[in-house]
């Protein structure tokens, strides 16, 4: 089976991009603040949604997909790696 898009002479690769969008409020820091939570406490944010999760609140995201044919924007990903 070809993939979207493509020909046995011509194979255009797709390449997808993952969007998450948060529905709850987002909490931001500065960069001290980031700096410091970052260096003392790595796993705050893993903790802080279970414990947001086990209170009984509401968590919420949406998963967007972005799919490409462009060999220009394939080439950039693979080279970002």
């Amino acid at each position: 089976m070809r993939p979207i898009g493509s020909s046995r002479a011509n194979p255009t690769p797709l390449v997808s991009q993952y969007h998450w969008i948060a529905h709850h409020p987002v909490k931001t820091f500065n960069m001290n603040e980031a700096t410091i939570t970052c260096g003392e406490d790595p796993d705050y944010a893993k903790r802080d949604l279970y414990e947001t999760i086990a209170k009984g609140g509401n968590v919420k995201w949406t998963m967007k997909v972005q799919v490409s044919r462009s060999r220009w924007r394939y080439a950039s990903v693979i080279a970002a790696r």
